[in-house]
């Protein structure tokens, strides 16, 4: 009987390396020896021939190269045993078509924090949620474009010195790859700053002088994202129903509206938003 795993998402276009550790399934005194993998892709999919690395402490580490199409990929895994019994695994790789932007991975691990995503809570038409891909576009539908915004340089007082390393944007929760600009629009290399994307502070390595630096990036309202991720997972315990047998009752529609209750929380803490009013009667003078 093989052991079924979860694993991180991959995208179509990601080479992976996938650890199966089997230590707590051998008797005392055993170890792995040695394993083979297998590649069954979804419907439509090509199987590809899984790299079995250098096996530690009873873990195997199989990697998976560029799987397609998206969808669920098994990678069997049988482990040959120091008794000579083997023991198998299979483990359950979502694929996504592409992945997710470098500077988007601190916004996505603190999404998940707020809303108590993994990586398969549930499953739709064979996706599983929540992919880190899942998590990155809804911060995109929550996302504010930011060109060339004026810092604010913070003056460091020593004994007769004034210098200016560190720069604040007033604008939290930028995506981390930002770009500097200074006085004259040229672009300042990376190498000469640190950026802090979950306050938008820059300190520089130099003495910028208190001269004018400019920012361009993207920031994202997290609450917001946070409470459209809550609702889209009530619309999915919405199917489900309470069970009652004798002295015991299971009430799965109180996951709905819990959910609804977090997304009304972080909806209170949501940045403001703006629209553009018309007047429909077309009045004129």
């Amino acid at each position: 009987m093989s052991t079924d795993i979860y694993t991180v998402t991959q995208a179509t276009t990601e080479t992976r390396t996938h650890y199966i550790d089997f230590t707590n399934d051998l008797p005392d005194g055993v170890t792995v020896s040695s394993a083979t993998a297998s590649h069954t892709p979804p419907s439509g999919g090509t199987a590809t021939t899984p790299t079995v690395g250098v096996i530690a402490s009873n873990i195997v580490p199989v990697t998976l190269t560029t799987p397609t199409p998206a969808g669920q990929h098994i990678l069997s895994v049988l482990a040959t045993l120091s008794n000579g019994n083997t023991s198998a695994a299979r483990l359950i790789v979502q694929v996504d078509w592409a992945a997710v932007r470098s500077g988007m991975a601190d916004l996505i691990l603190r999404l998940r924090g707020m809303t108590d995503a993994g990586v398969a809570d549930y499953q739709v038409a064979g996706a599983y949620y929540w992919s880190d891909k899942h998590l990155q576009d809804i911060l995109d539908a929550n996302r504010a474009k930011v060109r060339l915004w004026a810092m604010d340089a913070i003056p460091a007082y020593g004994v007769g010195t004034v210098t200016y390393t560190e720069y604040l944007t007033g604008l939290a929760d930028w995506e981390n790859n930002p770009t500097i600009q200074d006085n004259t629009y040229g672009t300042v290399s990376s190498s000469g700053y640190t950026f802090d994307s979950i306050t938008g502070a820059i300190t520089f390595t130099a003495d910028q002088a208190g001269s004018a630096r400019y920012i361009t990036g993207a920031i994202y309202d997290l609450p917001a994202a946070a409470a459209m991720v809550w609702r889209k997972k009530a619309a999915h315990y919405a199917g489900m129903y309470d069970i009652s047998t004798d002295n015991h009752s299971l009430k799965r529609s109180q996951l709905v509206q819990h959910c609804l209750n977090m997304a009304a929380q972080y909806e209170t803490q949501g940045g403001a938003g703006v629209i553009q009013l018309e007047r429909g009667d077309n009045v004129t003078r």
